[in-house]
């Protein structure tokens, strides 16, 4: 993310996770740069779900993705809108 603010100091970022402990260390080192849901990242239940696939779209709407490698919710939001994918490693 540092690289893509060296390329594009404007950029902001769209985080779909599901752990809100990496929303708040996001928002830590990012600030306002981060943009993510309202929604509890909760996954078990029936509104988690769809809360999950809400947030699928607003991330295929986004310039790029960047992901990690075991993320098949990225690519698949990468392929929704024929974007830009790249996997972001340690």
């Amino acid at each position: 993310m540092n690289k893509e603010l060296d390329k594009h100091p404007d950029t902001h970022f769209y985080l779909a996770t599901d752990s809100e402990e990496e929303k708040k260390r996001m928002k830590d080192i990012f600030g306002e740069r981060i943009i993510t849901s309202h929604f509890k990242a909760e996954r078990g239940s029936v509104e988690g779900m769809q809360h999950a696939v809400l947030e699928m779209y607003l991330l295929a709407s986004t310039n790029k993705i960047l992901g990690s490698a075991k993320s098949t919710y990225s690519v698949t939001a990468a392929k929704i809108s024929d974007i830009p994918y790249e996997i972001v490693t340690k």
